[in-house]
């Protein structure tokens, strides 16, 4: 054998083994870190909103449907449905538009001027398909084939110039504008995750329980339960707690033929339009509901209020990014 054979076969194993080291490492770090998914909900576990796996056909651009995940469609019209374990958007027209989910990332800051790389499991039929970051720009990471398989998109980049951190996994362009989508072009997305460092390891799953916990610092359902006191004939102020959440939340009814009013003992008051709700004063532990334009009651009066068709809850509260 001669020395420049020697030397390139060196040369040879010497790559094969700083690039098998690179692999370990990462493989260790991985299954040592723990907790280290920066994505809540990437399993698509938790729906606190309402039951999608029949497909809807209409919801407002940049709405939450599942926890967490924003979900875009402009220019076209599209289905969305829950496939218990990812979630599919598919389009209904032949237009120019864009299609899929987003995730803002709460406490970015930390992650200043290091690697993370972010990567999702994309099934579609669109070569159009791609997971993109979103700092102070688009930054595009790898495009599906359109072969209609699923695939690992993934993208690395160096965090600097921090002022947010999102991601997003969708039909668009690779400026993360509009692109040409064909009616019954589709986008499947399951397993998100952002992590720090330069390699995509195995998701890491958590339980339901813990990811609805998760959840619940930006979203929750409430109401049965809560109680509260008749201030007069007319009025009865109800009080509730709950565990932290992000910020203070906005608190909206789900549905107003979904509870009513009962004293305890045999007098129930069906929630109708007529009655004033203020639900000014919420915190991050707990609030108040004033309801107003009531009869009948008595000052001191013991209420509570019940479930009419809703047995989880009739109130959201949401604290969203």
């Amino acid at each position: 054998m001669t020395k420049a054979r020697e030397n390139s076969d060196y040369t040879g194993l010497a790559a094969d083994l700083a690039g098998l080291q690179t692999n370990i490492t990462a493989g260790d770090t991985a299954a040592k870190a723990g907790r280290k998914n920066l994505i809540i909900n990437g399993a698509m576990q938790v729906s606190q909103r309402g039951d999608y796996t029949t497909a809807i056909s209409s919801w407002t651009n940049g709405a939450y449907l599942m926890d967490r995940l924003l979900s875009y469609v402009s220019g076209v019209t599209a289905t969305f449905q829950d496939m218990s374990g990812s979630v599919k958007y598919t389009a209904t027209s032949t237009t120019s538009g864009y299609l899929g989910t987003e995730q803002r990332i709460e406490d970015y800051a930390r992650l200043a001027n290091k690697v993370i790389t972010i990567s999702a499991e994309v099934k579609s039929n669109s070569s159009s398909a791609r997971l993109m970051i979103y700092n102070t720009a688009y930054i595009d990471g790898t495009t599906h084939t359109g072969g209609g398989g699923w695939e690992t998109l993934t993208a690395t980049i160096t965090l600097s110039g921090l002022t947010r951190l999102w991601y997003q996994v969708w039909i668009a362009s690779s400026a993360g504008g509009s692109v040409s989508i064909t009616s019954g072009d589709y986008i499947e997305v399951r397993n998100i995750q952002l992590e720090e460092g330069s390699v995509a390891t195995d998701f890491e799953h958590r339980s339901y329980g813990e990811e609805l916990r998760l959840c619940e610092r930006y979203f929750r359902t409430i109401g049965v339960g809560i109680s509260g006191t008749g201030q007069d004939t007319t009025k009865v102020i109800f009080s509730y707690e709950h565990p932290v959440m992000r910020a203070n939340p906005t608190l909206t009814m789900i549905t107003s033929a979904s509870f009513r009013i009962s004293d305890d003992y045999a007098q129930d008051h069906a929630y109708t339009s007529g009655y004033s709700l203020d639900y000014a004063q919420t915190t991050v532990l707990g609030g108040r509901i004033k309801v107003q334009g009531m009869s009948g009651l008595q000052n001191g009066e013991r209420m509570s209020i019940l479930p009419t068709s809703n047995p989880v809850g009739m109130f959201h509260l949401s604290a969203e990014l």
